[in-house]
This record gives structure tokens, sequence and C-alpha cells, in this order.
């Protein structure tokens, strides 16, 4: 059906805008180049599963670990960009003088988070239970800090 106006002069179709969401945006900002990302995490299943998918479709390539040996050797075998992990391993990973080791992005508990243990090793780290967006936001963060 053409669009006619109150003159009877055809007008162009009307343009269909799907409202972007604004996690979407947002994610859409944060990943402009892919980025490889090692995860470990003992968490179950249907949490990882979730925020893997936001992870992949921000654009970038998740790695998943779910035992300390097999994040050493991860470590060792490839090259990330940032890496995700538990408080513990993060603090063993960072311990290790190596240049050639990611950002580190350790998960900590609400009530850790004030503690000397992470404000005074870890610039970036993520709360316990974190959002997908602060996911985004932190590894977007390590990324920049990294390359300056």
């Amino acid at each position: 059906v053409p669009h006619l106006s109150a003159r009877g002069a055809r007008l162009p179709a009307p343009q269909r805008h799907e409202p972007r969401g604004r996690g979407l945006a947002f994610q859409t900002y944060l990943a402009p180049r892919p980025a490889r990302v090692l995860i470990y995490s003992t968490a179950p299943e249907e949490e990882r599963a979730a925020r893997h998918a936001g992870l992949q479709k921000a654009g970038y390539r998740i790695t998943e670990v779910n035992d300390a040996a097999a994040l050493a050797a991860a470590i060792r075998h490839e090259r990330y960009d940032a890496v995700i992990t538990r408080l513990d391993a993060a603090e063993q990973i960072a311990a290790q003088a190596d240049a050639d080791i990611p950002p580190v992005l350790p998960i900590v508990a609400r009530a850790e988070r004030n503690s000397p243990q992470v404000r005074g090793r870890f610039d970036l780290f993520l709360l316990d239970g974190a959002s997908l967006g602060q996911y985004l936001r932190a590894i977007n963060r390590a990324l920049r800090s990294s390359t300056n």
C-alpha cells in the first residue's frame, strides 16, 4: 500500500526502527576488537552459559576451564587478552613475575571487596554475582589498561 500525503503525493514508506536495548548498544561499543578471554569458573552450568552467551554476543572469544591445572596450562600454552578467575587463583597468577601474563580479573565475594588483599593487589575485579554489563565493563577496562 503506497503512503500518500494529504495532497496525494507519494511518500517514502515509513522506516521501522527496532528498539535497541541499552545493554546491546553497550555490548557493541565494548568489543571494538575481538578479545580472547579465559574464564576459570566452578559456577553451575546454567549460570556460566548465560554469561558466556552474552560475552560471545559482545564479540569476545571465551575459553572456559574448571580446574586449577587446566587454568595454568591454558595460560602457558595460549595467549589471552584477559583472565577472569577466583581470587585464590588470581593471586597465584599475579604472583608469577612473567610479563606475558594477561590482565587478571579476580571474582571477589562482596564481603572481601574492601580487604587489603583485594584492593592492594588488583586494580580491577568483579564481585561475585556480577551482571553481564559489569563483566563487559571490567573486560573493557582491562583491555584498555593492557594497551597503555
